[in-house]
């Protein structure tokens, strides 16, 4: 048995989700014809229930991304991945983006990560509401490469219960 939060001896999750539980209403993320796929959010921390609430919204009913458009394709927010999943239409060549996370007390931005396919090598400057990011203190990037060519992976420290706009614009070496 654990002494303390700081030491804990063992997570049990079997419990939830499983046939005849009516207490728990753990929807499948896909099913097949003989699986199910349930994915959750699970962590330590120090905050309390009420203080993970807004994140545990962020995740669950996630804010909108309006109007990426453009050189852009938005395949909305993936839970898998904990992120907003974009799709450059030109391959390679990443051109500066726009778009509005239309954040709200029901669903809320709290430090969102976008995954944008076929960026390319290039970094990123951002602006958040206007305003020019830091990069590692207001974000943070990396790429991925695949067979289908190399993406960007954005992390931005932000939280907000009102609609915020965001701009990524490529730096190239």
């Amino acid at each position: 048995m654990a002494k303390s939060a700081a030491n804990p001896s063992h997570s049990s999750l079997c419990h939830i989700g499983l046939p005849g539980n009516a207490t728990v209403d753990w929807k499948p993320y896909a099913k097949g014809e003989k699986s199910q796929t349930k994915i959750m959010l699970h962590g330590m921390t120090d905050k309390t229930v009420a203080e993970l609430v807004p994140l545990a919204k962020s995740w669950l009913q996630p804010a909108e991304l309006k109007r990426a458009g453009g050189a852009y394709k938005s395949e909305g927010y993936d839970p898998t991945q904990l992120a907003y999943v974009l799709v450059c239409k030109n391959r390679g060549k990443g051109s500066e983006i726009k778009f509005k996370l239309a954040a709200s007390k029901e669903s809320p931005v709290i430090n969102p990560a976008l995954v944008i396919k076929g960026w390319g090598g290039a970094g990123a400057s951002i602006e958040i509401n206007g305003g020019k990011a830091t990069h590692g203190k207001d974000f943070r990037t990396g790429h991925r490469r695949t067979a289908g060519g190399t993406d960007l992976i954005v992390w931005i420290r932000v939280e907000s219960t009102k609609p915020i706009t965001v701009g990524l614009s490529p730096v190239r070496d």
